[in-house]
């Protein structure tokens, strides 16, 4: 018996591409080779493609472009690289390889079209885009998918196991005699907002998209700063341009399959979505689907909208599409392993796309977001200041002038000092103290102004100062204060 992760899916699909003027490049030397007949089939395949017409259009056979295809695998003249020769011969050989890689293209380019020479529309696994960006430059290219074979022992059964099993993918790359569903209960406790996708553009664009990572790493630090063990899930660029917060783990989109390494966690944060570009998703589907002679791909180029999100017009490169996009958010999940844990884990998806998970809360981005007063605590590692006077000293970009800060805090209405923050519909208050603080050069007969201390930093009195002091300056006076008195 044997047993097989559907992820192996990733590793057989194959693609090359090549410029499209080099298709008919002057082949060396070879008396074994009709150069003229050669030249002349390769014209009629250049046309074909040209036009998005099958060879057949132009006069070919597929006789014609199999011998084509094997003249361009033996002009190439490369032996085997073997362990017996010399290392100088051995990377020799190694770069005329690498040199020969656009000719290799090229001779794939012919096979596929070989084998795809019966079906009534042009071969789908070979196209020609035009005016394309490459390497910094404009030209027209060739483009080859296709999908390796897989080398499975004969007669053996062979059992597919996977969270994201989809049978439409898995059954093109092993034909499946039955599919059962393995229903589990997930241990999991899970909020989803429902006005956003979350998208990179809200994440990364200028101003608005650095508040926005300001406000989810804050979302973060709140609940590390609850004791527990986060993960942070987002696009790649977005956790590349966060700085490291105590207590949160991050990792990115692509590059969380099948890691163990947060099952420990208690809270994960999923910030957006992963979706790929509609010509890449139709990129894999080529390779998979391509050689469908019965049903042709549907291939705009483009997705269209559906329900309010993404969707692709073919079902087969929807499942692609899916398997990339709500099946990378259920994987960020189940790294904390939802199965098996004695305690409830606390999921928190910052997008809109609906997915495969009981979802227990639905909130608006803004109803869970911390607002900038709490996005400025988290900046300042809890600490959290009440003087009005002070909070636009310190975060002018936030509250210009002293009477901004006021009419931010009388329109939030909090009792600033239990530092409460609403989240999934209930409250978890923090631990701590305040102190009453004066500044140098500040007069004593005034207020002095007040600020909340997180209970990390609440061992002694000195303490509280250093870390107070790391946020707001130099402290003259620091004492331990009612926290019902906020009279700046």
């Amino acid at each position: 018996l044997m047993i097989i992760d559907e992820r192996f899916h990733g590793t057989v699909i194959r693609g090359k591409s090549f410029p499209a003027d080099r298709i008919d490049r002057e082949l060396p030397p070879d008396p074994e080779i009709d150069r003229a007949q050669h030249a002349a089939t390769v014209a009629k395949i250049k046309a074909a493609l040209t036009s998005g017409e099958h060879p057949r259009d132009q006069g070919a056979t597929q006789a014609e472009v199999e011998t084509a295809a094997k003249a361009e695998k033996q002009a190439l003249h490369l032996p085997a690289i073997l362990p017996a020769m010399s290392r100088q011969y051995q990377i020799r050989l190694a770069q005329q390889y690498a040199e020969a890689r656009e000719a290799l293209a090229i001779a794939k380019c012919f096979r596929l079209l070989a084998e795809d020479f019966d079906r009534e529309t042009p071969s789908q696994r070979v196209h020609l885009a035009k005016g394309i960006e490459w390497n910094g430059e404009i030209m027209d290219r060739v483009f080859l998918h296709w999908r390796a074979p897989l080398r499975l022992p004969a007669d053996v059964p062979a059992l597919l196991i996977d969270a994201d099993l989809d049978p439409v993918i898995a059954d093109r790359l092993l034909p499946l005699t039955k599919v059962t569903t393995i229903a589990v209960r997930l241990n999991a406790e899970i909020t989803q907002v429902i006005d956003t996708v979350c998208s990179r553009r809200k994440l990364l664009d200028g101003d608005v998209g650095q508040r926005n990572r300001g406000r989810v790493v804050a979302l973060a630090a709140h609940e590390a700063r609850e004791g527990r063990k986060v993960l942070l899930v987002s696009y790649k660029p977005v956790i590349e341009a966060l700085e490291p917060v105590p207590g949160v783990s991050m990792a990115w989109f692509g590059a969380i399959r099948g890691l163990d390494l947060y099952r420990d966690h208690e809270t994960v944060i999923i910030a957006g979505r992963e979706q790929p570009p509609a010509l890449g998703v139709e990129a894999q589907a080529r390779a998979l689907f391509g050689d469908d002679h019965t049903t042709p791909l549907d291939l705009p180029g483009e997705y269209v909208t559906r329900n309010g999100h993404h969707a692709h017009p073919d079902p087969r490169c929807q499942a692609i599409l899916e398997q990339c996009r709500e099946r990378e958010t259920e994987q960020a999940v189940a790294r904390l392993r939802l199965v098996h844990r004695t305690e409830p884990a606390r999921v928190i998806l910052l997008s809109n796309l609906p997915v495969a998970l009981p979802v227990d809360h639905r909130v608006s981005w803004g109803g869970i977001m911390p607002s900038k007063g709490e996005t400025a605590t988290a900046e300042a590692a809890g600490i959290e200041l009440l003087s009005a006077s002070e909070m636009a000293r310190v975060y002018p970009e936030r509250w210009p002038t002293k009477a901004a800060a006021k009419q931010w805090r009388a329109r939030n209405q909090r009792v600033t000092f239990s530092h409460n923050i609403y989240l999934m519909e209930k409250r978890y208050p923090l631990t701590g103290r305040v102190v009453a603080y004066r500044l140098h050069g500040q007069y004593r007969s005034g207020h002095p102004h007040r600020a909340w201390i997180p209970a990390a930093h609440c061992g002694s009195l000195f303490e509280a100062a250093d870390a107070l002091a790391a946020v707001v300056g130099d402290i003259a006076v620091i004492e331990w204060a009612d926290p019902d008195d906020l009279v700046e």
